[in-house]
């Protein structure tokens, strides 16, 4: 097929995403085949059977998942996206089926920058960024082992014959760490961003015991619990609220008094959100109320107004509007299009 990039695995969905990074041509992506997610925990208190850590694993799994879908596809019925996970034999394996929420990430992703930043939180979900920074504390800790001695004829003899002898598998392995690494990298720069999908991984690894090793997905290594503790990601900063002033033209949707007070459902452009009345003192209030109750009369729901609205946000996410008054944009406030408040 022309003009469009099969994809058959997730190491070679992580090694588009480096490809294109780094200034590869971008192609729609088509996925083909299977794409599970597994965890290994090996150790004295882990068997197949699910238990609160594991099932807090699952659920935080779902959790990460959900965020990345309210991200990148909101319009998507998250409530029939879910993660299936299932237990194999061993102390503790799970396989995740993530194959319906990969699908719709990918395919609505029509350029570069949406789709590496979708793989990059999809990597940190896996726990592929965890494993990169055990291997990077691993081979820290080797360096200063060969720091400290003299490397012996034999040695270097034996490590000539490896690297003489290193297979396509390994070589291929070495790409795809490479891949890792940039896109561990993306993410570090954007711990408000990305940090939080490593929840899972990092749910099932603060439970891990002394003596319990953990793998991900593919990967050999079998990382001590006392050095997965240590190879979490950058601490995000505090998501602090923040307050931004978006007055303009709003449609009015519907108005709701289900949480004890009017709430309306506004909405202007691609986004809704809902509007409260907190600010107005009594007075106001009846005004505003007022001037509703003509706007509904006059036009019947849904309807336009004008209106003066701060918007209460996290870097990632609207919480709510406050509802400050009805009219043209306030005199010396710089309003900014509901649409355009997470993006810039």
């Amino acid at each position: 097929m022309e003009n469009v990039k099969i994809i058959r695995s997730l190491d070679e969905l992580f090694l588009y995403a480096h490809e294109v990074e780094q200034g590869a041509e971008f192609l729609p992506v088509k996925l083909e085949g299977s794409f599970p997610l597994s965890l290994h925990i090996e150790g004295e208190s882990w068997d197949k059977r699910i238990d609160k850590r594991s099932a807090q694993y699952v659920i935080a799994l779902q959790t990460a998942f959900d965020d990345m879908l309210e991200e990148f596809a909101p319009e998507a019925a998250r409530d029939e996206l879910l993660v299936k996970v299932e237990t194999k034999e061993g102390s503790f394996i799970s396989w995740a089926d993530i194959d319906p929420i990969l699908h719709k990430l990918v395919d609505k992703m029509d350029n570069w920058q949406a789709f590496t930043s979708v793989i990059t939180g999809i990597a940190a979900i896996s726990g592929y960024f965890w494993w990169n920074r055990y291997v990077a504390y691993r081979e820290k800790v080797e360096l200063e082992k060969e720091r400290t001695k003299q490397i012996e004829e034999q040695e270097k003899t034996r490590q000539k014959e490896e690297e003489e002898a290193t297979s396509q598998e390994e070589a291929r392995q070495e790409t795809l760490r490479e891949a890792f690494k940039a896109l561990q990298s993306r993410a570090d720069a954007e711990p408000e961003r990305y940090a939080s999908y490593e929840r899972p991984v990092r749910t099932i690894v603060k439970t891990l015991e002394e003596g319990d090793t953990v793998a991900m997905n593919d990967t050999e290594d079998k990382i001590p619990a006392d050095i997965a503790k240590k190879c979490g990601p950058r601490r995000a900063p505090r998501s602090e609220e923040e307050i931004t002033y978006a007055d303009g033209c709003y449609v009015v949707n519907s108005r709701r008094y289900d949480e004890g007070e009017i709430v309306l459902e506004l909405e202007q452009g691609n986004t809704q959100i809902k509007g409260y009345l907190w600010q107005f003192d009594e007075n106001d209030r009846e005004a505003f109320i007022a001037s509703l109750d003509n706007h509904e009369k006059r036009d019947s729901l849904p309807f336009s107004m004008d209106l003066q609205i701060n918007i209460i946000h996290t870097r990632r996410k609207l919480k709510h509007a406050v509802i400050i008054g009805e009219g043209a944009p306030r005199e010396g406030k710089n309003c900014v299009p509901l649409d355009s408040i997470l993006s810039r």
